[in-house]
């Protein structure tokens, strides 16, 4: 099958759309770098509410946040 770069591109490009299609049984999806850069950000936005739900918990618990420096060191990485 010989695929055809350059209209998929065009699709992305000026039509504005998302391919998707499977290869060895997994999806993939090729899409412009603006939507790739909206997803990132959404991934960023949704990870630090998790790191601060995280300390807020810890905070409630009377807990402290254990500092990088420190299990870098117990787990023999630097």
């Amino acid at each position: 099958m010989q695929i055809d770069i350059e209209l998929f591109c065009k699709k992305i490009s000026q039509d504005d759309e998302r391919i998707i299609f499977g290869y060895n049984g997994k999806k993939y999806a090729l899409l412009s770098y603006e939507d790739l850069d909206y997803l990132e950000a959404l991934e960023d936005r949704r990870l630090c509410a998790l790191a601060d739900s995280a300390i807020q918990e810890l905070e409630m618990n009377g807990e402290k946040p254990v500092p990088w420096e420190e299990v870098k060191k117990e787990l023999g990485i630097s």
